[in-house]
């Protein structure tokens, strides 16, 4: 038993000797570790070191161009900026041009995910402090517009200057009263508002406006200071009353649906450089094209089927009454033969750029059913060796 006794004190004697052995390797590499976590300490990644200024504007470039909005969530949204190191949250917090573009259609209508969205929204605008604000709600689903979405709407509008809104037409109190900064607005709506209905939007700096048909009969504009406006879709008499009033139009664009031939008055744009005109349900609409006068314009898109039966003496007619000096033309929608296109560019010499935008091209001399079609492309190089598009 002595002897057992013996051997067990020998043993832990030899398990210390092991120990002190091993402690001593564990304080060499503890050692060491402090000499390589020193060296990582003191290196400082070079985009740390870069001034906050020049940091924040790499932050800018990341997002999308002011005023299109990023998304609230994921890879290319502003809060990733916050996620990465402390110094980087402290910076894109501190920034309020990064929270200034606000899109709801991320919005999720289903819960847990609708009160995240709202309170980041709630975030960003916070954020954003004094900066003037970028909106849009592309989304017809009303059970999206919860009173806080609507309420920051309407709270902040007297800083909107990009506002985008598809929306019911119940929600129109939601942009009711000034926009000072306001200066670009797309408006449509869900549904026709009741006829009684009307909205006067004061906004002094407001140079561009997007409306649909609905917001184009319901929401009084100030339609004298507009530079850009595009009305889509309409019927050609609802346009003739706005475009009366708009004396600085420089750009326009009317996607136009057809509701018969009734004979319009004039219309005298004499800023306006750039006019596109689109269908929307392939009818012709005879007769309207004629009623502009636009002593200014450089650029025009127009239907060849708005052209009636003479497209060349229809668009000669037309330059000689305005007396503009025509730079870029472009025919738009099914042209006629191919002899009529070589046409287009003897009769009109004088235009620099001449191009078509038509999905074929018929012959004449078909019926409807045996229609002759050609593609567009074919019929370029078809072109080609007769005559040069500039």
């Amino acid at each position: 038993m002595l002897r057992a006794l013996e051997a067990d004190r020998a043993h832990i004697a030899d398990i210390d000797a092991q120990i002190r052995v091993l402690e001593g390797s564990i304080s060499v590499l503890r050692a060491q570790k402090a000499l390589v976590q020193e060296r990582l300490d003191s290196y400082t990644y070079p985009v740390l070191i870069l001034p906050n200024e020049i940091t924040s504007e790499i932050f800018i470039h990341f997002l999308p161009p002011y005023p299109d909005c990023p998304p609230l969530t994921g890879l290319f949204s502003p809060n990733l900026l916050t996620s990465i190191c402390r110094t980087w949250r402290e910076i894109a917090i501190d920034l309020p041009v990064l929270w200034r573009a606000i899109c709801f259609d991320d919005v999720s209508v289903q819960l847990p995910y609708f009160e995240l969205h709202i309170h980041i929204i709630d975030t960003w605008l916070r954020r954003s402090r004094s900066c003037p604000l970028s909106f849009e709600i592309n989304n017809g689903d009303l059970e999206i517009y919860s009173p806080s979405t609507l309420a920051a709407i309407h709270n902040y509008r007297s800083r909107l200057e990009y506002l985008v809104l598809h929306l019911h037409h119940s929600h129109i109190p939601t942009i009711e009263g000034p926009m000072s900064l306001l200066r670009h607005l797309d408006l449509q709506f869900d549904e026709s508002p009741p006829k009684d209905l009307l909205l006067y939007l004061k906004a002094p700096l407001l140079r561009t406006a997007i409306l649909d048909d609905a917001a184009a009969l319901h929401v009084i504009l100030p339609w004298a200071q507009l530079t850009e406006l595009t009305l889509s879709p309409v019927f050609p008499h609802e346009c003739v009353s706005i475009l009366r009033q708009t004396s600085t139009l420089v750009q326009c664009e009317l996607h136009l649906a057809c509701c018969g031939y009734a004979r319009l008055p004039e219309v005298q744009l004499p800023r306006l450089e750039s006019l596109i005109l689109q269908e929307v349900d392939d009818e012709p609409i005879e007769g309207y094209f004629e009623t502009f006068t636009v002593p200014a314009l450089r650029s025009l898109h127009v239907p060849e089927n708005f052209l009636e039966r003479d497209p060349i003496g229809a668009l000669s007619s037309f330059i000689s009454k305005s007396g503009c000096k025509l730079e870029h033309l472009c025919v738009t929608g099914p042209i006629s033969i191919i002899k009529d296109l070589k046409d287009y560019r003897c009769g009109f010499p004088f235009i620099t750029k001449l191009s078509f935008d038509g999905w074929g091209v018929f012959s004449e001399d078909e019926d409807e059913d045996g229609m002759i079609m050609h593609d567009v492309d074919e019929l370029y190089a078809h072109l080609f060796d007769s005559f040069t598009f500039n």
